[in-house]
């Protein structure tokens, strides 16, 4: 009987210190990502402490004579495990945090990173992936816990080891090339969203950015006409790519050198890889990296470095993707002089932020996650170690994989004018079940309010006449019911993209109309919850998105709503 008291008086000691470390551990999360290091650091000693009480408390004699009993052993060496794990993690971010808050050299300054400092830096997260992938191999080790107890926060565990593992090995292989000799070059696609592609908005210009000898500097500045390069018939210069962006946008020259049609695909890492190519192929140079930001996601990022001048006067970085862009048009009604101007603009705008001094690191890190979480900037490499960090991040701007309620409704600008300044868009979805079949409804309705004096944009077609390219992407299994324009059933293209159906369809929309385009699809499902999910669409006015008829919500952000169906299973 006292063998048995001990050992629960030290199950509940350990457990209670295990709890007290854990929501030390979250509070040490949302420290650093308001840029707190030191407070961050001092939480994670705490927690630190805690899990080496709840260890002390694990090890006593008699709860390891415990932990060889059946059933209650297999849960107590699982939770010894967890504690010496989730050590492990600590260890790692104090060692990163050690770094950031130590009295050295500044990492980087007036556009140079210090090559001492940054090897140093390489160092400690070589270090820290050493202890994360400890921390996984315990874990991994550990027999499964029976008790939900000690098997929730396990799991819970086992994802944030997991998930600093390959953050720790994405960092530590970044800060391993950027100490190479070669120079790490990065791609910059600048979309406008006043002209709507899947990705966000036509790509003007891009940028190349490039790392030499810890010099970070801008490039070249190109304006995508000048990257037109030729074959020896005179045809535009195709390169590869998937088969699927092959079938959907090969009639639009979309990988070719046109460039203008390169981002109808949503699906970033696919766009990434052809432009990646013609840049190559007009250029000769093979960027290490390709991101793509808007000019919304620039002006995120402007704030964090505060004034940032065009011409010797302040810049605004809320009007940069609407005011600065039409008054642009209007002073320049000449597209090559526009153009010319805009690259200025950028090279401008890239060489201040680049050699800026004293820059609040934890507003740009609160810009850049905005962004991110908004769409508006991805970054895709080729490195696959780089690749896994920022795709759970969610930061390579994949399109969802297409689970059960997995819907992205995408759409883009085939007038070739500057309209979508001017235009708003609601989603309205449905959902009904009957048994063990969902039945969903997705209405897109796109309102072109644009302007009389609009007319003066540069446009292809008429300039103040919309017509959109509405693709709904379905989830991987659904099946498709109908399709209706304005309430009467139109033809509709349908085809697979990204292991995904999407279905297509072409709208023309006079200035002052509406249209309703309204895609029905149907999916059997098993069990009683069925959770929708709907990315946003990086645009100028953010959709506005219902579900069942529920009170509307501004689609910033990937929204998402969980369903009751009549499914028993």
């Amino acid at each position: 009987m006292a063998f048995a008291i001990l050992v629960v008086i030290d199950v509940f000691a350990a457990r209670s210190a295990a709890i007290k470390a854990s929501t030390r551990a979250r509070q040490a999360a949302t420290q650093a990502s308001s840029g707190d290091l030191e407070a961050t650091a001092e939480t994670l000693h705490q927690a630190e402490t805690l899990l080496a009480t709840a260890t002390g408390h694990l090890d006593k004699p008699w709860v390891r004579v415990a932990r060889r009993l059946p059933w209650l052993g297999e849960d107590l060496t699982a939770a010894r495990a967890g504690s010496a794990a989730g050590a492990e993690l600590s260890e790692a971010a104090l060692g990163v945090l050690g770094f950031f808050t130590a009295d050295h050299d500044p990492l980087f300054d007036s556009g140079r990173f210090d090559r001492s400092v940054l090897t140093e830096l390489e160092t400690v997260l070589m270090t820290a992936e050493d202890h994360a992938a400890t921390s996984q191999r315990l874990l991994g080790a550990a027999p499964r816990a029976r008790l939900e107890a000690v098997r929730d926060p396990l799991t819970e565990l086992e994802q944030a080891s997991s998930t600093a593992f390959t953050a720790l090995t994405a960092a530590a292989a970044l800060a391993t090339r950027l100490t190479d000799e070669a120079p790490y070059r990065m791609l910059v696609l600048i979309e406008n969203g006043a002209e709507l592609r899947a990705t966000g908005g036509l790509v003007g210009f891009v940028a190349l950015l490039e790392v030499d000898d810890g010099e970070l500097r801008l490039v070249r500045v190109d304006v995508v006409h000048a990257l037109r390069a030729l074959d020896a018939q005179g045809n535009y210069v195709r390169v590869d790519a998937p088969a699927d962006y092959l079938v959907r946008y090969g009639s639009f020259l979309a990988n070719t050198s046109l460039w203008l049609n390169v981002n109808l695909s949503p699906d970033f890492p696919t766009v990434a890889g052809v432009a990646g190519r013609l840049y190559e192929e007009a250029t000769g140079i093979r960027p290490d990296a390709v991101a793509r930001i808007d000019l919304t996601g620039i002006g995120y990022l402007l704030d964090a470095f505060g004034t940032v001048t065009v011409d010797g006067q302040a810049l605004s970085p809320g009007e940069l993707a609407t005011v600065f862009v039409i008054d642009s048009y209007l002073r320049f009604p000449e597209p090559a002089e526009q153009s010319a101007y805009l690259a200025g603009v950028v090279t401008q705008v890239f060489t201040q932020l680049l050699t800026a001094r004293d820059v609040d690191g934890a507003a740009l890190a609160a810009a850049l996650r905005r962004a991110v979480a908004e769409r508006r900037l991805a970054i895709v490499t080729d490195d696959p170690s780089i690749d896994a960090a920022l795709a759970a991040a969610g930061a390579d701007g994949t399109i969802l994989p297409g689970d059960p309620g997995d819907l992205d409704v995408v759409i883009q600008n085939f007038a070739a004018n500057k309209i979508d300044l001017f235009t708003s868009e609601t989603i309205d979805i449905d959902v009904s079940s009957a048994g063990c079949a969902v039945v969903g409804t997705v209405s897109v309705t796109i309102t072109n309010d644009t302007p009389a004096w609009a007319a003066t944009l540069p446009a292809g077609q008429a300039a103040t006449e919309g017509r959109w390219w509405v693709n709904v992407y379905l989830p991987a299994d659904a099946t498709v019911l109908s399709v209706t324009e304005n309430g009467t059933a139109v033809a509709a293209t349908q085809a697979r993209e990204v292991g995904r159906p999407v279905l297509a369809r072409l709208t023309t929309i006079a200035a002052g109309d509406t249209s309703v385009v309204t895609f029905r699809y149907q999916e059997v499902v098993s069990g009683i919850d069925y959770r929708v999910r709907i990315e946003p669409q990086p645009l100028v006015h953010p959709a506005t998105l219902r579900f069942n008829g529920s009170e509307p919500i501004v689609l910033t952000t990937t929204a998402t709503h969980t369903y009751t169906t009549d499914c028993s299973n």
